[in-house]
């Protein structure tokens, strides 16, 4: 649940691209439906998703404190 919630707050806040809230639901599903090497796989690129997101809320926040 916690997932859905973030991953609405980041598409309302345009802060990060369409693409990446929607990445970040679908690997939350994998790991839950996938077993074996996919589920690895998955945790994996899940991984790295949120520092995906932090290095775009960065760029975002700098982009608003430079204006």
């Amino acid at each position: 649940m916690g997932v859905a919630e973030a991953a609405g707050a980041l598409w309302r806040s345009r802060a990060v691209p369409w693409w990446l809230p929607i990445v970040f639901v679908v690997l939350t599903v994998g790991v839950f439906t996938l077993d074996g090497v996919a589920l690895n796989v998955v945790q994996a690129i899940q991984l790295l998703v949120p520092l995906v997101i932090a290095w775009y809320l960065v760029r975002h926040a700098r982009a608003d404190r430079a204006s």
